[in-house]
This record gives C-alpha cells, structure tokens and sequence, in this order.
C-alpha cells in the first residue's frame, strides 16, 4: 500500500461548536501546506539511496557516493523489478 502524505487528525471530543471550526481549519491549513509542497517539490540531490523506497520515487544521485548505475543524474525507482532507471 502506498504512503499516505496526508493522515486526518482527530477530531476534537466536543459539542463546542468554536472548537470544531478551529479544528477543521487547522485541517485544511494541513491540507493546503501539503498540496503547496507537492505543486513546488524540488529534488534534491542524493548521495545515498534513500531509506524508504517508493515506485514512482525520482531521485538526483550524486553519482559519486551513490551511484545507482550511469553516474550523476535523474532516477526512478521501479518496485516491480526492485530497480533504479536512469532518467537523465
């Protein structure tokens, strides 16, 4: 199953209609600052393989302390075959 980037919080025990709303909006801020993070995400340059892997994950390898196999450049990582293809 795929990791999950966002996990509802929990609701707050209450009939206080105040406490609902600030609950509700401090989920959607969450929402909101998660969805800006994926349409502004930046890869970073690796020089190790990451720890959790992922199909779909593209990576920057440094190709020098880590080289998923033609140098420096763009990988995707395939769970399927347990492999990293070179991107560019």
């Amino acid at each position: 199953m795929a990791e999950r980037i966002y996990v509802q919080g929990v609701p707050p025990q209450t009939d206080s209609e105040a406490e609902l709303r600030r609950w509700l909006l401090q989920e959607l801020q969450r929402v909101g600052n998660i969805m800006q993070e994926l349409a502004v995400q930046q890869v970073t340059e690796h020089n190790a393989a990451p720890k959790k892997l992922r199909t779909g994950m593209v990576v920057l390898a440094d190709g020098t302390n880590w080289n998923p196999g033609s140098g420096r450049g763009y990988y995707g990582y395939d769970a399927a075959t347990a492999a990293w293809r070179f991107l560019g």
